[in-house]
């Protein structure tokens, strides 16, 4: 089921860094990554990116993931390629 990063992680998720959250990110930290992905979703709505969440009636990032620090490396290649796409 898809959700908000908000509704299913809570606002201060503490997950492991993995490998491609070191490659994606950098030396970030993940309460940095998470703070930037839910500001950058309060102010743009990308569709499939940041959406409209039902259960929390804010626009934010939205994931699938089971995991906090996969939906944070999926979220940013999303916004990514959103990017690219639109240039």
């Amino acid at each position: 089921m898809v959700q908000c990063m908000v509704c299913r992680f809570g606002h201060h998720p503490s997950p492991s860094k993995s490998a491609a959250f070191v490659l994606l990110f950098g030396q970030v930290t993940i309460e940095q990554a998470w703070n930037a992905t839910v500001q950058r979703a309060l102010v743009t709505s990308v569709p499939s990116v940041a959406v409209y969440c039902d259960k929390c009636r804010c626009i934010r990032a939205m994931t699938d993931q089971e995991n906090a620090t996969q939906a944070l490396v999926q979220h940013e290649l999303d916004w990514n390629a959103w990017n690219l796409k639109s240039c």
